[in-house]
């Protein structure tokens, strides 16, 4: 580990559309990607929103759905890690 990143895949910055999903609800919310690696990603909302434990991020411009964990949320800031396996194009 250098310069103290846990990362396990160096991220590339990236400011793309995306949506949560709420898996228990249903719900959409809707996202910028900040940054995104093969392993997890940085998005923002526009307010805070309080995130269950496991979401869905959807990546609207190639619509791929990734089922992921939320690992920190601050503000109007949320990491998620993505779950082993869990990309889906539909």
């Amino acid at each position: 580990m250098q310069n103290g990143d846990a990362r396990r895949a160096p991220r590339l910055k990236a400011i793309k559309a995306g949506q949560v999903i709420i898996v228990s609800t249903g719900t959409a919310v809707d996202c910028a990607i900040r940054n995104i690696s093969a392993t997890g990603a940085l998005i923002r909302f526009e307010e805070p929103v309080e995130l269950p434990e496991q979401v869905e991020l959807v990546i609207v411009s190639h619509d791929i759905h990734i089922r992921a964990n939320v690992a920190w949320q601050s503000g109007t800031e949320a990491g998620v890690e993505f779950e082993p396996g869990a990309v889906s194009e539909s």
